[in-house]
C-alpha cells in the first residue's frame, strides 16, 4: 500500500485542511487532528502520542503543525524522520502575513478561527470562563474581537455578534480566505514527496537552455543561462499539480513531475519564490522522459520552454534567478 503524509493538525483548522486537500491533487496526504488544547489547562492537554500513527498503518511520515500549544511535548524529538514539526511562531500566521498577525496583536486585537466562532460557548466554558469572568477576561486582554473568516464555515456573521454581545466587546471580520493556508500546506507537501521519491540526479554541467524541437541553431539553443534551483521554491502547474523545479532560465526550466506530459503541450505555470510572490506564466512542452529508482514509482523529467513574456513578467523571472541556489 503507498504510504500517505499524515498531517496532524488542530481540529480548529480541521475544515480548512479538508477543504484544501479535497480540491487538488493530494491523495497522497491525509488529515489527523488533534483537540485544541490552548484554551484548555496545562493538565487538560490530550495525549498526543495516541495521534502518532504506526508503521502498520498508511503513513509514511506525519507532520505536527501547532506553535506555542506544543511546547514541553516529547513527543516532537521521537520517531526521527517519521515525525516532523512545522511550528509557525503563531497559528494565525498559517492564514495571513505574520507581520499583519503581529500589527493587530499590538493593536490589541484578539483574533478568533471560525471554529472558535461556531464553538464558542463550549470554548468558554472549557476556558472556564462564565459571562462576568468572560467580559473580565476579554477587557483586559483586547479591545476589539476579530474573526478571521476562511469562507468555509456559514453563518459566522451572526455567531460573531452574539459573542459580542455575550462578552460586550465590539468586533469584525476580516476576510482571510485559504489562499495563505494552502501555500502553506503545499511547501510542506511538495517537501515530502521530493523527500519521498528519492531520485538519483545527475549533474548537469553544462549552461544551456532547454528549447523546443523546433530550435533550429546552436546558438538559440544556448541562449540563456540556467540556474539549478533544487527544490528552493514551490512550483504550481494547472492550478492543482505541485513539481519540482529543477533548474530555470529566462527561456524555460527543467521539473520533475509525477506523470509524463504530452510534448508541445500548453501548460500554466506558477512560480512562488516565497510563500507571498507568484510569478505567472504559460509553458510549452519541449520533452519528457521517465527517471527510473529503486525507491518506487518512476518520475519524468520535463522541459518547459516559456512562452513570449510580458514586462513584469521578466522583471519578476529575472528578480528571482538573481537568488543564489541553496
Amino acid at each position: 500500500m503507498e504510504k500517505k503524509l499524515c498531517l496532524l493538525i488542530c481540529e480548529d483548522f480541521k475544515r480548512e485542511t479538508e477543504a484544501i486537500i479535497g480540491s487538488g491533487d493530494f491523495s497522497d496526504v491525509s488529515a489527523l487532528t488533534f483537540p485544541a488544547v490552548c484554551y484548555t489547562s496545562l493538565k487538560d492537554k490530550k495525549i498526543f502520542t495516541d495521534l502518532i500513527p504506526d508503521g502498520g498503518n498508511e503513513c509514511g511520515r506525519s507532520v505536527i503543525l501547532g506553535g506555542s500549544c506544543l511546547k514541553g511535548h516529547s513527543i516532537l524529538d521521537k520517531e526521527a524522520g517519521r515525525l516532523l514539526h512545522y511550528s509557525p511562531r503563531k497559528c494565525f500566521s498559517m492564514f495571513m502575513n505574520e507581520k499583519l498577525v503581529d500589527k493587530y496583536l499590538k493593536d490589541k486585537s484578539y483574533l478568533m478561527t471560525p471554529c472558535f466562532i461556531s464553538e464558542w460557548r463550549q470554548r468558554l466554558k472549557a476556558m472556564r470562563l462564565d459571562q462576568k469572568s468572560a467580559r473580565s477576561f476579554f477587557r483586559k486582554s483586547a479591545n476589539r474581537l476579530i474573526l478571521l473568516d476562511t469562507g468555509i464555515r456559514k453563518n459566522m456573521s451572526k455567531k460573531l455578534r452574539e459573542v459580542s454581545a455575550y462578552v460586550r466587546m465590539p468586533a469584525e471580520i476580516l476576510p482571510v480566505g485559504l489562499d495563505h493556508y494552502r501555500m502553506f500546506l503545499k511547501e510542506i507537501i511538495l517537501d515530502w514527496r521530493m523527500r519521498e521519491s528519492q531520485v538519483i540526479e545527475e549533474i548537469v554541467k553544462d549552461e544551456t537552455i532547454i528549447t523546443a524541437p523546433s530550435a533550429t541553431s546552436e546558438q538559440e539553443r544556448r541562449g540563456h543561462r540556467r540556474l539549478s534551483i533544487e527544490g528552493t521554491c514551490l512550483v504550481e502547474m494547472n492550478d492543482s499539480e505541485m513539481v519540482r523545479l529543477k533548474d530555470a532560465s529566462m527561456g524555460g526550466m527543467r521539473l520533475t513531475c509525477q506523470r509524463p506530459l504530452p510534448p508541445n503541450s500548453t501548460h500554466s505555470v506558477k512560480i512562488f519564490p516565497t510563500i507571498s510572490d507568484e510569478i505567472h506564466l504559460t509553458g510549452i512542452v519541449a520533452w519528457s522522459s521517465a527517471v527510473k529508482t529503486d525507491a518506487g514509482p518512476n518520475t519524468f523529467e520535463t522541459g518547459i520552454k516559456f512562452a513570449e513574456l510580458s514586462m513584469n513578467t521578466a522583471q519578476a523571472l529575472e528578480r528571482f534567478l538573481n537568488i543564489p541556489a541553496v
